[in-house]
């Protein structure tokens, strides 16, 4: 019996060697093999920095982190970095992306500025470089958790001539992409929301907070957007619908809300809607429901 717990002592302390030299194998040459792969995936300028990687301790866990991240726009719009951060770490499983399985445990980006702009053709944001592979199998890839601390974000839609821009202290995204879909769950404050459209101004630096879910499928160019809660300036809105952004360029957009005060409601409503409410007594309280629905290309607009 003492020979077998020697024999099994013996095993544990090579397996404990061998297991401690991998690792350590690993994360002296892991810094590299990180740079080497993001210059051989995107197809514009990034700049680190500096990669620290997490302890041996944690493995086959992985934490990256990047400080000063800058990457550029693919096709230039804010002539401007697409993403400047002072902070952007990530957490995987290393097992699991050996076995081709790209589950991403957290993501967090701090302080940071992310510039997005859908131009008339293209957008700024496609750097990947072109796959030349001719594997049909359906791509699946999942963030668990992609936090965003301190981040200021900008959005425009070149074609629809809308432009939004909003602080957000903190946001929790999940993001799951499987074939042609994209699911996204969304809780988020976002402080100063600015929305304007046709440089008409429906949002003016408004603070709001969002739950929903989206799925979005790039093979039909539709965004399906769940019952989501929407609080805007304290007025509480459930909304749901569809975006359709193929050449329709068309949006449906349902919402109601419960009971509130008639000018808080109205307080939130573009600038051209409140100067026809002019003379009009605004004292009580007001439940609406309502669509906001139609085409946005050309000369067409949308209306509530």
């Amino acid at each position: 019996m003492k020979k077998i717990f020697k024999i099994i002592g013996l095993i544990s302390v090579i397996a404990s060697v061998v297991l401690g030299g991998v690792v350590y194998y690993f994360y002296k040459h892991i810094q590299p093999i990180i740079v080497s792969e993001i210059n051989k995936t995107l197809a514009v300028k990034v700049e680190v920095d500096n990669i620290s990687i997490s302890g041996i301790r944690d493995f086959p866990k992985l934490g990256v982190k990047f400080d000063n991240v800058r990457i550029d726009e693919s096709s230039s719009h804010y002539n401007a970095h697409l993403l400047n951060a002072k902070e952007l770490s990530l957490f995987v499983d290393i097992f699991k992306l050996y076995k081709n399985e790209y589950v991403v445990d957290a993501i967090t980006l701090r302080s940071a500025t992310l510039r997005v702009a859908d131009l008339a053709k293209g957008s700024n944001y496609d750097i990947t470089k072109a796959s030349t592979e001719k594997d049909t199998t359906a791509l699946s890839f999942e963030i668990k958790k992609l936090t965003l601390i301190d981040c200021y974000i900008q959005y425009a839609h070149i074609a629809s001539e809308l432009k939004t821009s909003a602080y957000a202290p903190n946001a929790r995204i999940g993001l799951k992409y499987v074939g042609d879909v994209t699911q996204l769950s969304i809780s988020s404050a976002l402080d100063s929301l600015f929305v304007s459209y046709e440089k008409e101004t429906w949002v003016a630096n408004k603070n709001v907070k969002l739950n929903t879910y989206l799925e979005v499928n790039t093979a039909t160019e539709k965004v399906a957007i769940s019952e989501s809660d929407l609080v805007i300036e304290q007025v509480e809105l459930k909304t749901n619908g569809s975006i359709d952004y193929s050449e329709k360029s068309e949006l449906d957009i349902h919402f109601n809300n419960a009971k509130a005060p008639v000018k808080k409601l109205i307080s939130i409503l573009p600038a051209s809607a409140i100067q026809s409410l002019d003379g009009i007594n605004l004292d009580g309280s007001i439940k609406l429901v309502g669509r906001f629905v139609g085409k946005t290309y050309g000369k067409n607009n949308p209306s509530f």
